[in-house]
């Protein structure tokens, strides 16, 4: 990745962030789909007095279906995570 930001005159963050933004669609079906499934996974195995919280936490969930600049903060603030954490090795 270093050497492509050094061609192009862009940081790893840059690249990254156009990559995350030509993607987000993609991106934000995959991470949604990933969050729908821990969330049943939530209602399967919560106690009787906590399964209407669980579904309600799962239908909020279905409101940010088609909002793909709900990914978008995350996966970003997440690259910038794994770019630190290569420095600091």
């Amino acid at each position: 990745m270093a050497d492509v930001g050094l061609a192009t005159g862009k940081t790893e963050a840059e690249l990254i962030r156009e990559s995350i933004d030509a993607n987000l669609p993609y991106l934000h079906s995959q991470r949604w789909a990933v969050e729908q499934g821990r969330l049943r996974g939530v209602i399967d195995k919560a106690p009787d007095a906590e399964k209407a919280a669980a579904k309600e936490a799962l239908s909020k969930h279905y409101d940010t279906r088609g909002d793909v600049e709900s990914s978008r903060a995350p996966l970003v603030q997440r690259a910038m995570e794994q770019i630190e954490a290569r420095k600091t090795r």
